[in-house]
């Protein structure tokens, strides 16, 4: 097992990452836990178990794939650079009307 923990973290480069990551993952599942023990009167400990392995599996996948993997992610723009003219209404504009256009009611 240390092995395996030697591997995880010389492809992470951090051993805290790695403790945070898998800190990360039983949190979420006992998160899950106690929000279903709150609101869900009806469940059992079957159900609880059941749900804090599938939450436990899937954050680990997901922190394998992007942790140890390194699969590239495609960023999207933060800027309004490549968008269409005439869209860009983020920025408020003063805009002064002159009198003689003004109906009088």
């Amino acid at each position: 097992m240390a092995m395996g923990i030697a591997v995880v973290v010389g492809r992470l480069g951090s051993i805290f990452q790695l403790v945070w990551i898998i800190i990360g993952a039983f949190n979420g599942a006992i998160g899950g836990c106690f929000l279903m023990g709150m609101f869900i009167p009806m469940v059992n400990k079957v159900g609880v178990f059941l749900g804090m392995g599938v939450s436990i599996l899937s954050t680990g996948f997901l922190s394998y794939q992007t942790y140890v993997r390194r699969i590239p992610t495609t960023s999207l723009a933060t800027n309004i650079y490549s968008c269409p003219s005439g869209t860009d209404f983020s920025l408020a504009t003063n805009m002064t009307v002159e009198h003689s256009s003004i109906q009088q009611y």
